[in-house]
């Protein structure tokens, strides 16, 4: 079921996601995003950050990078709304790849790229 509604998600997103250059996407097409992997989508040079936060809302601080990255850097991140927790985090001036693929990693959390520019960050089911 979880596998679904990642689907629907996934769908929606990539849609939404191209729907500027006219294009539109199956679910058979979304298999093959299913393989990439994290390394390919956040190897760019992005923007550093500083963030302090102590029991904060997970999926409020990975929105709140998600901010950044479209601001600075063109990069739209999608996080599922399923991303649940607390996160305490204090870093300086450090990149927000970095800041992201450490909090994926904590939090055991998939991230799935879904282009050069656009990044799905889901809870694993």
């Amino acid at each position: 079921m979880k596998k679904k509604i990642i689907l629907a998600i996934l769908t929606c997103m990539l849609i939404s996601a191209v729907c500027a250059e006219g294009q539109v996407f199956t679910n058979k097409d979304l298999e093959r995003y299913q393989s990439r992997a994290l390394q390919s989508s956040l190897d760019v040079k992005s923007t550093k950050i500083s963030i302090d936060f102590v029991d904060a809302n997970l999926y409020q601080v990975l929105q709140m990078i998600a901010e950044v990255a479209k601001k600075k850097d063109g990069v739209t991140i999608f996080v599922s709304p399923e991303v649940t927790g607390t996160i305490t985090i204090k870093v300086s001036n450090v990149p927000w790849t970095e800041v992201m693929k450490d909090i994926i990693q904590q939090h055991h959390l998939t991230a799935l790229s879904l282009g050069k520019k656009t990044l799905l960050i889901y809870t694993k089911g």
